[in-house]
């Protein structure tokens, strides 16, 4: 959602409490209307490339997943279908990890400590020890390897959960 604030204030304090509470931008009164047209075009430009993003993402086949540290920002088609939920939020209301799914099987990463980093957890394991088992609400249980990309310059990880049952079995 793209939300930016116009206001008489010019002080730093309004400036900063605008974008507290989720504007995007801030512009002050009186505005040169070629910048706020500018500025609209570039938040446009950015929506649109963000949408293609979540469509890339959702035309993946396997599971994949967004995260600031361990927090949930994002899961695809793929993992919505797998865990039965029509979207993001939904999923949210009922976890805030995707960790909170792995079930506790000896030979698969579990996570028993939410206050540990689970992501920085599975990262120091060698790839053939990241693998976790998960049963979605109506399925039986399917085993995953986790595969984590982390994003430069910033504190995102790319998480793909790859379907590995038929392989392992």
């Amino acid at each position: 959602m793209l939300a930016s604030t116009l206001s008489s204030q010019n002080n730093e304090e309004s400036i900063i409490q605008g974008f507290d509470v989720g504007g995007n931008d801030y512009v002050t009164k009186p505005f040169n209307s070629k910048e706020l047209l500018a500025r609209i075009q570039t938040h446009l430009h950015v929506h649109q490339l963000r949408k293609f993003l979540e469509t890339m993402l959702n035309l993946q086949s396997t599971i994949l997943v967004l995260t600031e540290h361990d927090k949930l920002k994002f899961i695809n088609k793929a993992g919505l279908d797998f865990y039965n939920f029509k979207d993001s939020n939904e999923f949210l209301e009922h976890f805030t990890c995707v960790c909170e799914t792995f079930l506790e099987k000896e030979g698969y990463f579990h996570h028993h400590d939410l206050s540990i980093s689970w992501v920085r957890e599975i990262l120091k394991r060698p790839l053939h020890e990241r693998n976790v088992i998960i049963q979605p609400p109506h399925g039986t249980e399917k085993i995953f390897q986790v595969s984590i990309q982390s994003i430069p310059a910033s504190s995102m990880y790319i998480i793909n959960l790859i379907d590995i049952t038929e392989s392992v079995k």
